[in-house]
């Protein structure tokens, strides 16, 4: 900047003020990711995506990224690994162009996680440096958990490369960066298996349908409903849960069973009586 004074000889006197040009850095969500459901036991499962961007004038070293974790989950035990990776060619996805640098895990439900960049990766000015976070995910998660992480700017470990002097990012106080979120369901492998008594039936005598399902996990299940289309050439008698409800319409029984546990069973019994000779063959779903 320029300015300078008037004096009795008429001439003015130039003067040059140089303002100090500190150094500062921004960070920014690179990609605004949309909220996913995802697999357990699943690995490099996206949590984040940041630009670093180093607005100068001195090269500046990051040595760790620093996150917290967030969501229903219990991060300390359903998340295996976290890690951090440099997206070389910014296109939001771990590919073999990409390089890890920092792994770690939370030590609690909700904690912090410094992940330590060895050696210290150099912003250069001007030259956005693009990161990935990512998850991997426990075989074990039981139920229906959720996964999201935040992100303080100022938080971050950053030095000037040239005196090693504390850098912090530009950002407003309290200025926090939440990642998207992502859903592991619940997931519950129902069997059914059915014999019928006697074999062969007999027209007009009793045909007894014995059905069982089990809940061979891992979660709870809820809302189950067995349906049973009864083949032609029977007539109902009964059908009797050993929990919920059943009822017949036009030949099709309903059984609401509610909920079972992680290997909790239950039992439907279906009574018919064949009307015609022939073979029967009955499904359920």
């Amino acid at each position: 900047m320029e300015g300078g004074y008037y004096d009795p000889n008429v001439t003015w006197q130039l003067f040059t003020y140089v303002e100090p040009w500190l150094p500062s850095f921004e960070v920014l969500p690179y990609t605004q990711l949309a909220d996913a459901d995802v697999v357990r036991g699943e690995s490099n499962v996206l949590m984040a995506s940041y630009k670093f961007y180093n607005q100068g004038p001195v090269p500046i070293d990051l040595s760790a990224l620093v996150i917290h974790a967030a969501g229903s989950g219990e991060d300390a035990v359903d998340i295996t690994a976290v890690k951090l990776w440099w997206d070389k060619n910014a296109d939001d996805v771990v590919d073999l162009g990409d390089q890890q640098l920092a792994s770690g895990t939370y030590d609690a439900d909700d904690g912090m996680l410094s992940l330590a960049i060895v050696p210290a990766h150099t912003l250069r000015q001007f030259i956005p440096f693009h990161v990935l976070v990512t998850s991997d995910l426990s075989p074990a998660i039981n139920n229906l958990k959720t996964f999201y992480l935040t992100f303080n700017p100022v938080e971050q470990g950053t030095l000037t490369s040239d005196t090693s002097s504390p850098v912090q990012a530009s950002a407003p106080e309290g200025y926090l960066l939440a990642s998207h979120t992502i859903t592991v369901p619940a997931y519950a492998d129902i069997a059914v298996n059915m014999t019928a008594q006697p074999e062969p039936a007999i027209v007009g005598d009793e045909l007894t349908y014995a059905i069982g399902l089990m809940n061979e996990g891992p979660d709870s299940a809820a809302g189950i409903i067995l349906t049973d289309i009864l083949p032609a050439g029977v007539s109902l008698v009964s059908a009797t849960p050993s929990q919920g409800s059943c009822s017949d319409g036009l030949g099709v029984v309903t059984c609401k069973m509610g909920e079972l546990a992680n290997m909790a069973s239950a039992t439907v019994t279906i009574i018919v009586k064949p009307t015609v000779d022939g073979t029967i063959s009955n499904t359920v779903s």
